[in-house]
């Protein structure tokens, strides 16, 4: 298996089905699955997502409820994913054509790969001004390491492993912490737009 999406949800009865719709449409030779990691929904998400599975046979639903949080539900899904390359992205976000193949391919290049973020198709323009937010898929905190959301980032399991995967105990900025984790053990952060 070439790639294994993992996405953490709760309740993401609003949003999910457009995800799974562009999931849906993916065009990619190699074969791949997509992890819904549900932490504990109680909204119709669980029921839209099995309405997809009748169309997407590579889509599974995993029990991610243990611990609240995404970043156990991340770790949740990537503990059953069957390929050793892991792609993260959320359940209120929407991927782009081709992003399937290209963090695929990307992960044939390198081990830690972020992709390109477009704020302004999903959000009000008032956010991404108020917050200062870029277009870009790396980000940098006072000189430090960059870093890049966990909603578009793609990681080898062996490394993500290595590192403990997210940690649970972070409820924001999981994904800072894990991207400067990676890069301290050694494994370079790569933006593939």
């Amino acid at each position: 298996m070439k790639l294994s999406v993992v996405i953490p949800c709760f309740n993401a009865a609003s949003t999910i089905a457009a995800q799974l719709e562009a999931l849906n449409k993916q065009q990619c030779s190699d074969t791949w699955e997509i992890i819904i990691a549900d932490n504990g929904s109680t909204d119709e998400t669980l029921n839209i997502v099995r309405e997809y599975q009748q169309n997407l046979s590579n889509l599974r639903i995993v029990d991610a409820s243990r611990t609240k949080g995404s970043a156990h539900a991340r770790n949740v899904g990537a503990s059953v994913a069957l390929s050793e390359n892991l792609a993260f992205c959320d359940a209120d976000d929407l991927i782009a054509p081709g992003w399937v193949a290209a963090i695929g391919e990307a992960l044939d290049k390198y081990d830690f790969v972020a992709g390109k973020k477009d704020y302004k198709k999903l959000n009000e323009s008032w956010v991404f001004e108020c917050f200062g937010i870029e277009e870009s898929g790396l980000h940098e905190a006072a000189g430090y390491l960059p870093f890049a959301g966990a909603h578009n980032l793609a990681v080898k399991r062996s490394i993500h492993n290595a590192v403990g995967g997210f940690d649970e105990s972070l409820l924001v900025l999981e994904d800072v912490d894990y991207c400067w984790r990676i890069q301290q053990a050694g494994n370079q952060l790569h933006y593939i737009p």
